[in-house]
């Protein structure tokens, strides 16, 4: 039997995670938490499930995508199945880079939960038909973490830590002592290691996976 933990913040929808799962004779709800640390205190005692599915917004500091980098880096045994209202493709992109094998949104829970734990549970992953992501897309995000973070370059950085506080290009070209020019250049170029097409975007990015 495949055992599971419900990570949600809202206790109606944990009560229905856990009805919808234990409708199969192939799931067991082990434990729920209703924030990120309490998950984490759980995996630390030793108390690993099969699957965890996991909220993104949820409150106490500590939210999906913190949740889903420890368990890349510690936990890699534990399959995580994203269910979130915030469907949106810098979301789906930032989850498959945390190793995410699953992403369901709200709105379809419904309908296929089981089913999508199944295929997770197989080894396989699931993600919604509307992004049309290629197998090798997935491998790609997949394997972005390491690689994204070792091509950022340390003028990279800088430039990011410059954004990060809210400077301008041009604030950002006198404090780095380089052209607006090289300051495109460099806007450009991460733009095309990590996929993104917006500042908003680049600066998630850079937090969800810790670089600085």
């Amino acid at each position: 039997m495949t055992s599971v933990v419900v990570c949600d913040d809202f206790a109606l929808l944990t009560h229905f995670f856990r009805n919808e799962i234990e409708s199969s004779s192939n799931f067991k709800v082990i434990a729920t938490v209703n924030n990120g640390a309490d998950c984490l205190k759980l995996f630390e005692s030793g108390f690993l499930p099969d699957i965890l599915t996991l909220d993104i917004s949820m409150p106490y500091g500590l939210n999906g995508y913190d949740v889903a980098k420890v368990i890349q880096n510690k936990y890699s045994s534990i399959n995580v199945v994203v269910i979130t209202m915030n469907n949106n493709l810098d979301v789906l992109h930032a989850c498959i880079r945390l190793g995410v094998k699953a992403f369901i949104p709200k709105d379809c829970i419904k309908r296929n939960l089981v089913e999508i734990l199944e295929i997770v549970a197989r080894g396989g992953y699931y993600f919604p038909k509307e992004f049309n992501l290629t197998h090798q897309a997935i491998k790609k995000l997949h394997d972005t973490p390491a690689k994204l973070i070792e091509s950022i370059t340390y003028r990279e950085k800088e430039f990011m830590q410059h954004l990060s506080a809210g400077k301008s290009y041009k604030e950002i070209a006198k404090e780095m002592k380089i052209s607006q020019n090289t300051v495109e250049n460099k806007r450009v170029s991460l733009f095309a290691k990590t996929g993104v097409t917006s500042k908003t975007a680049l600066l998630s990015m850079f937090k969800k996976l810790g670089i600085d």
